[in-house]
């Protein structure tokens, strides 16, 4: 036969017993099958006599639909309205292999598909599909098998059961045909990867036109989900298409160890709207939520232990969405209600932070502070809550809160923040005022590095006001003015303003991160009223007016590193004062004695107890490499009784050898020597040399 051109072989055969039935068989080098589909459903319109037909076709090549097929073989059997469709195989591009079979009734029509397709790419865009937006890796592989029933109202899958890219899934869909077709798909899977398949970048016009033109019905169960690195668990999802609007009636997933349930609307118009879009979320623990976290801090800290649940409530368009959040994380709870708008990638709200117990809290997230925090963080702020208060801005360009008040245990701090990320480093700029200000404590041999590399790959310009600023072990500052400046590396504060017992103080401190680590401090106070011990020593200066000057630089990374390698030089200087633990006036009242004996028992009481009344001190102390030595020390009692000192103070190692010379108003002077831990030296008198001379003259 010629068939449009093709040349056919074949055979015919006209049974007339026990039923008339006519059976054709053709062999074509090539066939339309579109020709052949509308030639059957004339004959099944329109029945030859009534007379059963079989047709059984074979092809090396034919077409359908405009899809090229190979190996076509197949056999189709009508009688009356009813067509029966055995052993149908074809090869389609992407060497795809496609078995079915099936009938028809009327307009109905039942088939069983089978298909193996080793190049799944290249079979989709032959049939038309959009592949080539989704990554080359995907779509590689696929088979399975499948029933389908067609009719003139809508497209039945009710049964599915397939393999693509190693991922088993099955299930069911519907697509009803109309003006406004619909789409009803339930499947399950054991493992959902939408990387490659779907846009890394949301575009909403693209969305927007692709959804447009059907309704849906969506139900997803999935074992794993793959997409943008979330580790998804036991997906499921029961979501709606109408009209362009999107629903979720409950979505529901593990991730991150995180139980979440989501639902809501988004509405896809020419303009993005969220629709009472609500999540919850819940962990037993939080190190698997915290993860997700840029850097590694949040997960290794105590505070990952803690169990989270996250309330998340989400309305409004796109350039104005109403944000309402609560979030607790152990005993600490956040809240926020904020207005974001998406295209501009603003946001702007409230932010509150409370928990029952500061130290508790930085223990929980920072540990216990250690030797680098002397009495941990309680001796640091004290009991007491914490509680943070901000009006925040957020956006591109950094964050920003105009006003904010802080309260954790003693400490009180109010004022405004920001974080500028729009130049070549983050930069940090806040006005501070604080009503109590305490400052952690100093262990100047703590062995712990300081966090100065941390001042590399950022700047800071911080000022601050406090009324009252206290650090363990040192005086109170009151009225304190000071600024922090960060840059290249390179941090300097600065107190330009302070008092401290009456007196003025005003220093800068400098560090540097380099290549080795510095600091450099410059400081002075001067017309301080020195109410109690200055050193703590066995021989001290308990009152008068004090000025303090010092210059001291050094280098390294830990508290004892910088106190070994601490050079510089240091000035004291006492008025109108007093000396414990040596009476001058009695030393020289000593001397006097006439009798030998007594006047060595007096000496010797004299350097040991009492207490002079100073008219003027002046001392000098330069320092290299951590040991320090007493330069130009003298001392002028009331009344005219002077004396002088001398020494070594190893700061590094805690130990002093220091001297106080005293003439006694004739012959040799007398002294007394403290040498030892400077924690408890002991105290030796030195008379031999007076007691000597005064045997002699004697």
């Amino acid at each position: 036969l010629d068939l449009q051109g093709t040349t056919a072989r074949g055979a015919v055969a006209l049974r007339l017993s026990p039923r008339p039935r006519l059976d054709v068989a053709l062999a074509a080098a090539r066939l339309d099958l579109d020709a052949w589909s509308t030639a059957l459903r004339a004959a099944a319109a329109a029945p030859l006599a009534g007379l059963p037909l079989s047709v059984d076709l074979s092809a090396d090549a034919a077409t359908y639909a405009g899809v090229a097929l190979r190996r076509l073989r197949g056999a189709a059997f009508l009688d009356a309205e009813r067509l029966a469709l055995t052993d149908v195989s074809a090869i389609l591009p992407g060497e795809a292999e496609v078995e079915l079979a099936g009938a028809s009734a009327g307009s109905r029509l039942e088939l069983s598909v089978r298909f193996i397709a080793p190049d799944l790419r290249d079979t989709l865009a032959a049939l038309g599909a959009p592949v080539g937006a989704t990554d080359p890796a995907r779509l590689r592989q696929a088979a399975g098998r499948f029933r389908l029933v067609w009719d003139d109202a809508e497209a039945q899958v009710p049964e599915l059961t397939a393999t693509l890219d190693g991922t088993q899934l099955s299930g069911a869909g519907v697509w009803r045909f109309g003006p406004r077709p619909a789409l009803g798909l339930g499947l399950t899977l054991d493992r959902l990867s939408l990387d490659g398949l779907l846009p890394a970048a949301w575009d909403q016009a693209a969305w927007r036109e692709a959804l447009s033109g059907f309704d849906a019905n969506l139900r997803l169960n999935a074992a794993a989900l793959d997409w943008g690195g979330a580790g998804v668990e036991r997906l499921a999802l029961d979501a709606a298409l109408d009209q362009g609007r999107i629903t979720l009636r409950r979505a529901t997933a593990r991730i991150a160890g995180a139980d979440a349930i989501l639902s809501g609307g988004l509405a896809l118009g020419p303009g993005l709207r969220f629709q009472d879009l609500s999540l919850e979320a819940s962990a037993a623990t939080a190190g698997s939520v915290l993860a997700l976290l840029p850097g590694d801090w949040a997960a290794a800290s105590p505070l990952a232990a803690q169990a989270l649940t996250l309330r998340l409530a989400v309305t409004g368009p796109a350039e104005a969405v109403a944000l309402r959040a609560t979030a607790d994380l152990g005993e600490l709870r956040a809240e926020t209600q904020s207005q974001i708008d998406l295209p501009g990638r603003r946001v702007a709200g409230s932010l509150t932070l409370r928990h029952p117990g500061a130290p508790r809290l930085l223990t929980e997230v920072f540990g216990p502070g250690g030797e680098a925090l002397p009495g941990g963080w309680s001796a640091w702020l004290g009991e007491g809550s914490l509680s943070l208060v901000a009006q925040v801005a957020a956006g591109a360009q950094g964050i920003a809160t105009d006003r904010m008040e802080l309260v954790a245990g003693d400490l009180r701090l109010s004022g405004q923040a920001g974080l500028a990320l729009d130049g070549p480093r983050p930069k940090v700029t806040a006005r501070l005022v604080a009503d109590r200000l305490p400052l952690p404590g100093f262990s100047a041999r703590a062995t712990t590095p300081l966090p100065i590399p941390g001042l590399l790959g950022w700047e800071a310009d911080v000022g601050l006001r406090a009324t009252r600023v206290e650090v363990p072990g040192l005086p109170l500052l009151e009225q304190a003015q000071a600024s922090l400046r960060v840059a290249e590396g390179v941090g300097l504060l600065e107190v330009t303003q302070g008092r401290v017992a009456g007196g003025t103080l005003a220093g800068s401190l400098r560090l540097e991160a380099g290549p080795v680590p510095g600091l450099a401090v410059e400081w002075r106070l001067t017309g301080a009223a020195l109410d109690g011990p200055l050193f703590d020593l066995p021989l001290d200066l308990t009152t008068g007016r004090l000025e303090l000057e010092a210059r001291l630089a050094a280098v390294g990374s830990a508290p004892v590193a910088l106190l070994a390698t601490l050079s510089g030089t240091a000035r004291l200087a006492l008025s109108a004062g007093v000396l414990t633990g040596m009476d001058l006036p009695a030393i020289q009242a000593a001397a006097r004695a006439t009798d030998q004996e007594a006047a060595a028992v007096g000496l010797r009481r004299g350097l040991l107890t009492g207490a002079t009344a100073l008219e003027r001190l002046d001392a000098a102390l330069r320092i290299e490499d951590g040991r320090g030595t007493v330069t130009d020390a003298r001392l002028v009692a009331e009344g005219g009784a002077t004396a002088t000192a001398s020494g070594v103070v190893d700061l590094s190692r805690g130990v002093l050898d220091f001297q106080v010379a005293v003439p006694p108003g004739q012959g040799p002077d007398v002294g007394l020597r403290l040498s030892g831990p400077v924690t408890g030296p002991a105290r030796i008198p030195e008379i031999s040399a007076w007691t000597r001379w005064r045997a002699e003259r004697d």
